[in-house]
């Protein structure tokens, strides 16, 4: 029996002697072994960066001939921007012109928001409103010059980027104040008599609410719709004979008869609506007077008859 329990004993001991250099020599590579786990961990990773990253934009080229494509859309990038024109043309045929413009409009995704015709002076103008989309306004504005000569142009960019912004912001907050209100009144977290009070307070926070979200709708349309003010004119010349001609009065008066003829129509019909108007203001007060001494000479023609007996 003492002999097997020593065998036993010496067993044991030569495992736990394993066990104790195989610890050690274990702590003495574990920094090895680490720093080992590291740099294939870097290598693999360098290598699936390399296989799937993508490939480097290649440099936008800017010269006079091939601008950059893209350079105004990164200059204003993320802004809300807000942009309107004013532009006069003369033209040729007002009509013919109207019609190429309303052409142009309908390719370019726009439409007519306004028309407004006259003719002063021998001068026949058309003032137009167009509603264009804010990606291809500037290339329309340059594409008027096909229609006629430019007289004027003026093009105004506006942000409105933090105003845009905040109205996004007061609308987030009064939503969440609003549910916080409901959740209030449904949870009935609240006395009686606040409940009034609560209500109230609810009810102005709905009113701003479609307030704001109003305003920004109306935003978001002119951000995205920009508005183009055209005004179209055409000039009637009258032909003139040169001075030095001997029948120069006569061919001068016979050219410019037929509109010198609807001037002179035209200025007699505004005489005429003119009187017509003073006639009607006048109207009811001499209806007035004439009522006023057809009695009064009745009694003056029954008194000359009381004297008469």
């Amino acid at each position: 029996m003492r002999a097997k329990a020593l065998r036993i004993l010496l067993v044991v001991a030569l495992l736990g002697l394993l066990l104790a250099c195989g610890k050690a020599s274990f702590k003495a590579a574990e920094p090895e072994m680490t720093k080992a786990a590291t740099l294939v961990a870097d290598k693999m990773a360098e290598e699936q960066n390399v296989a799937g990253a993508p490939p480097a934009p290649a440099a936008a080229t800017v010269d006079g001939d091939n601008p950059a494509p893209n350079a105004e859309n990164l200059a204003t990038r993320g802004r809300k921007l807000i942009r309107e024109g004013d532009v006069q043309l003369q033209v040729k045929d007002v009509e013919t012109s109207r019609t190429k413009l309303e052409e142009m409009t309908a390719a370019a995704g726009g439409f007519v928001a306004g028309v407004k015709h006259s003719r002063v002076a021998g001068v026949q103008s058309l003032e137009i409103t167009l509603r264009l989309p804010t990606g291809g306004f500037v290339a329309f504005v340059k594409s008027l010059a096909v229609l006629g000569t430019v007289e004027s142009e003026n093009v105004t960019v506006t942000d409105v980027t933090d105003q845009w912004v905040d109205l996004n912001r007061r609308i987030e907050t009064n939503e969440k104040l609003a549910s916080r209100l409901e959740e209030l009144i449904q949870n009935k977290s609240y006395q009686f008599k606040d409940l009034l009070d609560v209500e109230r307070e609810l009810a102005r926070l709905r009113l701003d609410i479609e307030r704001l979200q109003g305003t920004l709708r109306g935003l978001d349309d002119r951000i995205a719709l920009s508005t183009l003010h055209l005004t179209l004119r055409q000039e009637i010349v009258q032909k003139i004979v040169p001075p030095d001609s001997v029948f120069a009065p006569l061919l001068n008066a016979l050219e410019n008869a037929g509109p010198n003829f609807q001037n002179s129509l035209r200025a007699m019909m505004r005489a005429a609506g003119g009187l017509i108007t003073l006639v009607m203001v006048l109207l009811p007060w001499l209806i007035l007077a004439l009522l006023f001494f057809g009695v009064l000479w009745l009694i003056v023609k029954r008194q000359k008859r009381k004297q008469g007996k």
